[in-house]
Formats: C-alpha cells, sequence, structure tokens
C-alpha cells in the first residue's frame, strides 16, 4: 500500500519537473536568440519560430493539464514570470526589426494586412467599431498590425499609445508609409493626458501588456471624472 502510494506521488511530482524543464528551456532560447538577433538579423527568424513553439506549448491540453496542477508552486510561477518577460521583450524586438524593413527598406505591408484582417474582422465586427468609432489602442507596439487593420479596414479614427518612445516613432512613420496617418495616430501619453478622451468609443489592450488591472482602474478613475463633471453641469 505504501509503495504504490509513493509511486503515484513519484510520477505526480515528475509531471512538475517536466512542465519545470519546458519553461526553463524556452525562456533561455528565447533569450539567447534575442541576442543573436540583435547581431544576425537572420536569426530573427529563428526567434519567430521559437515564440510560435511557445504559443504551441501553450495551447497544448497537456502542458495546461500540467500547469492546472503546479501552476501555483513557487518555482513554477518564478520561471513562468521570467519567461513572459523574455517573450515580451523577444517580441518587442521582432516588432521593431519588421518596423524597420517596411520602413527603411520599402517592404510593403499590406500583404500583412490582408492576412490579418480576415483574423481581426470578427473581433471589430462583434465590437461595431466603425468609420465613426475613435478607439484607443493601448500597448499598441512598434509594428501596429491590428492598429492598422483596423483604421484600414473599417475607417476608423485609432489611437495608439505605448510607453516605449521608439516604438511610437516607428509606428507614426509605418502610418505616414502606408497613408494611414490622417486615420492613425501614436503617442506616448497616458490615459489620464489623453484630449477628448470622452470621444473614445472603443478601449483595446493588447494582449502583451502588462498589469491589466491597474490600467482597468485607470480606465475606471478617468471614466468616473468625465462623470462627475457632467454631473456638475
Amino acid at each position: 500500500m505504501y509503495e504504490r502510494s509513493e509511486e503515484a506521488n513519484h510520477v505526480t511530482m515528475l509531471g512538475k519537473y517536466e512542465l519545470l524543464l519546458s519553461i526553463k528551456l524556452l525562456d533561455y532560447e528565447i533569450k539567447e536568440l534575442t541576442q543573436y538577433s540583435k547581431c544576425c538579423c537572420e536569426c530573427y527568424a529563428l526567434l519567430k519560430e521559437q515564440t510560435n513553439k511557445l504559443c504551441s506549448f501553450i495551447s497544448d491540453q497537456y502542458n495546461e493539464k500540467l500547469w492546472m496542477l503546479y501552476g501555483h508552486h513557487d518555482d513554477i510561477q518564478e520561471y513562468a514570470r521570467m519567461l513572459r518577460e523574455s517573450s515580451m521583450q523577444a517580441v518587442c524586438d521582432m516588432e521593431k526589426y519588421h518596423s524597420f524593413c517596411l520602413c527603411d527598406h520599402g517592404l510593403t505591408t499590406f500583404d500583412y494586412l490582408s492576412d490579418l484582417s480576415d483574423a481581426v474582422k470578427e473581433e471589430y465586427d462583434r465590437c461595431f467599431i466603425n468609420e465613426t468609432s475613435k478607439v484607443l489602442f493601448i500597448g499598441s507596439g512598434a509594428f501596429p498590425l491590428s492598429a492598422l487593420t483596423i483604421a484600414k479596414e473599417t475607417g476608423a479614427s485609432v489611437l495608439g499609445i505605448d510607453i516605449d518612445t521608439e516604438a511610437v516613432r516607428m509606428s507614426n512613420k509605418i502610418a505616414k508609409v502606408l497613408g494611414l496617418h490622417g486615420k492613425l495616430q501614436f503617442s506616448n501619453l497616458r490615459i489620464c493626458e489623453i484630449p477628448c478622451f470622452r470621444q473614445i468609443t472603443h478601449v483595446i489592450i493588447a494582449s502583451l501588456v502588462p498589469q491589466k488591472k491597474e490600467l482597468l482602474d485607470e480606465l475606471a478613475t478617468v471614466i468616473q471624472g468625465y462623470k462627475d463633471c457632467r454631473a456638475l453641469r
């Protein structure tokens, strides 16, 4: 009876360390390839493969089961946090690379927009985004395909904000290159600094943006402030 219980516990704990090892390896490989890509642009293709591997890892049902069992463990939490940070940095660097290719080498991105529009269309149809909408896109990044697609496909006015000054500069350059700068602007403004915030009809937060709860709290404060001002009139 004791031996059977010990064997079962061993199998269960094996799953934890299998998960932990996978997370550590993914984190290591993404960090290394991010550094390699700064020296050799061809490595961005390898980095993209690795981020795709991470997406497959996350969506795998077996890994999801392991996460449900062990995701609350401190060591799993710590290395998962490190993997989130390294993958976010990798995606940011890849966005800047694609943006650089488009702006400085004349590569067209309308092929990208065509591919993405089908994936995004269901979202903006569900949210009733159209040419009269004014969209705030938080965490737009250096290669803001979703924001570009919304502006191009719906005619909505889109304001993208990002804390990365270089990303904002590159995004504005892309909008100009694509002839969308009349409908699409990017800025480093904080939510509370946005002029005419009351005209915003839709708010989108990029999936890579951390601390979403804090952002939602800030949004709620700004919205409540406008409500209070209106009530005083």
